[in-house]
């Protein structure tokens, strides 16, 4: 079956409107009232944690552009809102994505989409009756602690469920030996690639020891903490992992000005309904600026898109699991796919 001849009318370059309501943009910080310095000061602190959580480092505060924003953040905020979280006060603050993007374009910065894969912790706590896996009912000001850091960089965090499966697998010993052919084993049914395994001692002193180990199928990465503070201590196991994580998936994101277009050409298209899929794909990966439909074939379609300019990163940022496969991605800016789905 042919495309419906109305698709033609689809032959126009749009943009690809923001989200009008997206808390992957935005922030919500402790304040000190409603007056205009501490609205400022909250909205600098706010934009700081929007910025570090989408380009995936907290090295983008450092650059120049990053810093000029921070100094006006308050007249770029897009939606604030005041809450009461028991007796503090808090402020809610939302940045459009074309500004956040911006600022990461014109810094140099990386840019993580927001689709993520979550990370997998395996805890394990020494004390005076022996190794212990961490329990999120008891030992909430670390698990809390370690969810919260996670979800500030925008990452979800899952704990195993320590049922039959996963005690045939992996024990208390396991992790403390940091045994990784059976913590990679284990690991394999919570369905992520990217593991965090903690062995934390608490010393008579009061200070808390802390061992962290991340690996993903591509790395693998060591960090010692020791700190009065658990929050202080487990703070360096969130930037280990998340900033591998960000080396890997973060991409740069181009100026648009004078950019050369990528020609996707997908086949297997041969109905209204697939071409409406393949363009909402298509249309769903952030940092595509503009989408145009180009070409209507018997069973493809040919797509020219900016916002991206080379093969590798198109093929690195399509969602997983996405109904499509890669049939030709040699010839330069320009990728064959083939979509699978009826």
């Amino acid at each position: 079956m042919k495309l419906f001849a109305a698709v033609a009318l689809l032959l126009t370059l749009v943009a690809l409107p923001a989200r009008a309501d997206d808390p992957f943009y935005a922030a919500s910080v402790d304040t000190a009232d409603r007056g205009e310095q501490a609205f400022r000061t909250s909205a600098r602190q706010a934009l700081a944690r929007v910025l570090v959580r989408v380009s995936g480092s907290e090295a983008v505060l450092e650059m120049p552009e990053a810093a000029a924003a921070l100094a006006k953040a308050a007249g770029n905020v897009s939606l604030y809102r005041y809450t009461t979280v028991g007796d503090q006060r808090v402020l809610f603050v939302q940045f459009d994505p074309d500004l956040i993007k911006g600022i990461l374009r014109r810094s140099g910065a990386m840019y993580w989409p927001e689709q993520r894969p979550p990370v997998l912790a395996w805890l394990v706590l020494d004390g005076p009756s022996g190794r212990r896996f961490a329990d999120p009912a008891t030992d909430i000001e670390l698990i809390e602690g370690l969810r919260e850091g996670f979800s500030n960089r925008g990452v979800d965090l899952r704990l195993p469920l320590h049922d039959l499966e996963d005690q045939a697998t992996i024990t208390t010993e396991t992790v403390w030996q940091k045994a990784l052919p059976q913590l990679q084993l284990g690991s394999r049914r919570y369905g992520t690639d990217h593991v965090l395994v903690g062995r934390l001692v608490e010393l008579s002193s009061g200070a808390i020891l802390c061992d962290w180990l991340y690996f993903d199928s591509e790395s693998r990465m060591t960090r010692q903490s020791r700190s009065e503070d658990l929050m202080a201590a487990v703070a360096p196991a969130v930037d280990l992992a998340v900033d591998s994580m960000a080396q890997q998936y973060g991409v740069a994101l181009i100026d648009l000005a004078g950019t050369s277009h990528l020609i996707v050409r997908v086949e297997g298209v041969d109905n209204y309904d697939q071409y409406q899929s393949v363009s909402e794909l298509l249309s769903s990966i952030d940092v595509i600026e503009f989408l145009q439909t180009v070409a209507i074939e018997a069973d493809a379609v040919v797509f020219r898109l900016s916002g991206i300019d080379d093969n590798e990163t198109l093929l690195r940022l399509l969602p997983q699991g996405s109904a499509v496969s890669v049939l030709d991605s040699s010839a330069e800016q320009q990728v064959s796919l083939r979509w699978m789905a009826p």
